[in-house]
Formats: structure tokens, sequence, C-alpha cells
């Protein structure tokens, strides 16, 4: 079991100069890769059978790890955790910059240790026509509820651009767990589940939240609404943007729509295992009929829906639509 540390450098992972000990860690089953600054770059390798600490203690020393057509194997763990060597504040960050065509076939994580009340910050940058498949698990897991006021673990998934040409391709298991927050900004397409959940003996104040805003997301993907909260940012003059299919809703879970006053809802069954909720708004003028589809069989009755008012500035209410038992 050795542990190998990336000197703080910016280059290629697999050069030997930007390693303390001058030995490429690429399979080595048991040990540990330490980066805590810098910037490494995989390029056209997958690295396997090891866990990687990555954290840095400021914004402007984040470390980076640079996914250049390449591949996470499937028993690599890539962790950036509230324990890692170095921490500021109350977050230990990593990013990770996507180029090309990636797959991560293994475990990558941020999580919250209330211990130190740092939380682990996971950011992936896809570039314009790249892609991210997830094969494996991504995760963000608080752990223990941050009912102190900590933060938990983030998770964000950005593109830098609208429209996105960049992809979250999602065939794997993406998890926002407890207090954790994800955001995903690309288009968002796979056969995968997004599953918000609070974890066996988390605190029940523990409230998990998945924004969506910008990029499409595909019919094939699931979103399991176990706990906590879906936000929808919709532009109400442009086609719908979400088209995946809300699971495991339980009335521990709500999905809010942004923008929106909404009137009425109807649901209709489909098919013997999903249904339509639609949504209707009369948003200062602009009518929306905003299409959620809902796994499972259910009622119109069991659907509710409550207005956010308008802020100070003349800003029209916001929706938030529940579920009951």
């Amino acid at each position: 079991m050795t542990r190998y540390v990336w000197n703080g450098g910016v280059g290629s992972y697999t050069d030997p100069a930007q390693w303390a000990d001058g030995v490429v860690p690429l399979w080595d089953e048991g040990s540990t890769v330490v980066i805590t600054g810098g910037t490494a770059t995989l390029q056209d390798v997958e690295p396997n059978d090891m866990t990687v600490e990555i954290g840095g203690r400021t914004y402007s020393a984040t470390p980076t790890l640079v996914l250049d057509n390449a591949a996470l194997g499937p028993g690599l763990d890539v962790r950036v955790t509230g324990t890692a060597p170095v921490s500021r504040n109350d977050f230990v960050a990593a990013d990770v910059v996507v180029q090309g065509y990636d797959t991560n076939y293994g475990t990558m994580e941020a999580t919250y240790d209330p211990s130190t009340a740092k939380s682990g910050v996971l950011s992936f940058t896809i570039q314009p026509y790249s892609q991210l498949n997830n094969e494996g698990t991504i995760s963000a897991d608080s752990a223990i509820s941050a009912a102190t006021g900590s933060s938990a673990a983030l998770l964000n998934f950005e593109s830098g651009e609208y429209p996105t040409t960049a992809v979250l391709n999602n065939d794997g298991q993406i998890n926002i767990l407890d207090d954790s927050t994800a955001s995903i900004t690309t288009a968002t397409i796979g056969t995968g589940v997004i599953t918000l959940a609070r974890t066996t003996g988390a605190d029940t104040n523990t409230y998990p939240e998945l924004y969506f805003s910008g990029g499409q997301v595909a019919a094939s993907q699931s979103v399991a609404l176990e706990a906590g909260q879906l936000t929808l940012n919709q532009n109400l003059r442009a086609p719908q943007s979400f088209e995946g299919v809300i699971s495991e809703w339980s009335p521990a879970a709500r999905v809010f729509l942004p923008g929106q006053t909404a009137t009425s809802l109807q649901f209709t069954q489909t098919t013997a295992t999903q249904g339509d909720l639609v949504v209707s708004s009369d948003n200062g003028g602009v009518p929306y009929a905003y299409d959620l589809k809902v796994a499972g069989q259910h009622t119109t009755d069991q659907f509710s829906f409550q207005l956010q008012p308008g802020g100070p500035q003349g800003a029209i209410p916001s929706t938030y639509v529940s579920i009951s038992a």
C-alpha cells in the first residue's frame, strides 16, 4: 500500500517528474494518490484500483484533474472530503475539467465531515462539444445532518455556455444525499438514475437539493425524488427543457418551479407505470403548461401546489408542487 503525492505542478499525470517519488500511479491496488494543488492531465489513460484524495485549501489553488479522452477505472475511488490533508474555511474543493469523450467507471464522491464541519465540493466543467459518461457512481454525501448550520457536500456539473453543447451522459448512478446540493447546467442524457434521498440514520431535517438550469434533460433520465427538492429553472418562452421521469416521489420531497404562478394541475395516467402531471400557470400574462412525467399510478387529488410570493421588486411568484401519500 503506497502513498503517491502529486508535487503541485501543472503537467501530465503520466510524467514521473510530477510525482514526489518519481513514480506514476496507474494500477496499484490498495494504494492512495494525493493531489492538493496544481493541475494533473489524464490523456488517453485509465488509472484503476486506487483511492484518489483530491482537495485544495484556497479558491486560487484548487487542484484540477483534467480528463482528456481518458477513463477512470471501475476500481478507482476519487474523493473530495472535509478530512482531506489540507482545507480552507468550511470547504475542501476540487475541479474536474472534461475535454473530449471521457468516462467514469468508478466512484467519485464529495463528502461532508461533521467532526471538522468541512464540506467537500466537486465541480465538473464540461467543455463545449465534450461529454462526460458516467457508468459508475458520482455522489454528494453529507453523511450526517448539518443541523448545526454547517454546509454539506456540493456537486456541480457546469458548461459555462448557453445554449450548451456540453453533455453529461449518466448511464450509472448520481446520488445527492442528506443535506447535499447538486447543480446541473449541461445537457443530461442517458438511462441512469439521479437520486435525492436521506441515508439511514440521517436527521429528518436533512434536505438534499438538485438544480437543473439551462440544458435539456432527456426523457430517458430518471430522478428518484425520495426526499428534498428538485428545482427546474425554465425559460417560459422556450420549449420545456426537463423531459426526465420523476420516480419514487415521496411526501418528503417537492418540485420547485421558479417564476411560475400555478393556477391548476391535472394528472393523466398514460401507461400502467407512468403518467403526466400538467402544471398550468399564468406568469404575468404568459401562460405556460409544465408537463412533469411521473412514474407510478396516481390521481390528480394526490398532488397539490403552493405559491411562493413574489419579491419586493415585483418578481412574479414561484410554485412548489407536492405529492401526498
